[in-house]
């Protein structure tokens, strides 16, 4: 017989470690910052009133409105899904909500409800869609979001509705510091979204759900109904953030949310949430969407033409999408 260490197999080779959690951690958020922090520098370099008190709150009061809808955004994103009519969600129930309010009489606490229902309704028939008939969301939320244009481009005529209820404006066009209450909206969901994700069964239901839907199944967890749930709270929060802006406005207008689809989505891949599902971080697209209010408002101070705006949007999510998938690969490698 040969001898017992003859016999032992050698020991498997160690599998190369990755860097440690703190370490990864660290690149990810400076690769969040460091585009913010460069934009802010080059546009304080072109323009020396850019980093005035003024034009700061102005930054913040003028992405309060996409940001919102980011928020439901990165859970939705991090589920493994994507919403492209949150836009078209919050023209329409905030211009029904208007017309409630104006035309038909309604208490302006019942016209809300309605805007919320509306959202929700948008979101609910979004994820049963997906989920059930596995319709890509892609492809079901273009649709919606030509429903909802229609819809209220046949209700509305294009007529905005004016003048809205003080108790309305008021609530949109009060600051404090200048800072509008939408800005305090959005600070209070961002932690609220931080806490969904790190803290509670269903934000940890949602990154298993798009990290691994059918390990996530093996584990009991229902993702059906926790990407319909994520649907249905962008809806909500569209049609909040469309209420918000016809608050500020002071006018009911068809035209609210233009252009949120793709913006919304920049806010989020740009602040760190993987486009793939799994990975998510709210306060990441804050940042993000900052981000992307920085360089249009910089673009605009310094005189540059409009359409560098869209450029740089484009340069930087198809730069950060890059990294996301090489960051993917090498974790797939160790």
């Amino acid at each position: 017989a040969a001898p017992a260490a003859a016999a032992a197999s050698p020991p498997p080779p160690a599998a190369p470690a990755g860097p440690p959690p703190r370490l990864e951690a660290a690149r990810s958020a400076l690769a969040v910052l460091l585009p913010l922090v460069v934009a802010m520098i080059v546009f304080a370099l072109l323009n020396s009133t850019f980093l005035r008190y003024g034009n700061l709150t102005l930054i913040l009061n003028t992405l309060a409105f996409v940001g919102i809808v980011a928020v439901g955004q990165t859970l939705l994103i991090g589920a493994g899904e994507f919403d492209l009519s949150v836009g078209a969600v919050a023209a329409l129930s905030s211009y029904v909500a208007a017309a409630l309010v104006v035309r038909e009489g309604l208490p302006l606490p019942l016209a809300i409800v309605a805007a919320l229902l509306i959202g929700a309704a948008f979101g609910s028939f979004n994820g049963l869609v997906t989920t059930r008939l596995g319709v890509p969301s892609f492809i079901v939320t273009i649709g919606t979001l030509y429903i909802g244009r229609g819809l209220t481009d046949t209700i509305s005529h294009g007529v905005s509705i004016y003048p809205l209820p003080s108790a309305l404006t008021d609530l949109g066009q009060q600051r404090i510091a200048s800072i509008s209450l939408a800005v305090f909206a959005l600070l209070l969901l961002v932690v609220a979204g931080e806490l969904t994700l790190r803290r509670t069964r269903f934000g940890r239901r949602l990154l298993a759900t798009g990290g691994n839907a059918d390990a996530a199944r093996v584990i009991g967890v229902d993702t059906d109904r926790t990407k319909v749930q994520a649907f249905m709270l962008v809806g909500v929060l569209a049609a909040v953030a469309g209420l918000f802006q016809i608050a500020s406005l002071g006018t009911g207008d068809p035209a609210v949310g233009t252009g949120w689809e793709l913006t919304t989505v920049a806010a989020v891949v740009i602040g760190g949430t993987s486009l793939f599902g799994g990975a998510a971080t709210v306060a990441g697209t804050l940042v993000g969407v900052v981000t992307l209010q920085v360089i249009s408002n910089g673009i605009v101070s310094a005189g540059l033409a409009t359409n560098w705006q869209t450029v740089a949007i484009g340069a930087l999510m198809v730069v950060l999408v890059a990294i996301d998938l090489l960051r993917r690969k090498a974790f797939g490698r160790r």
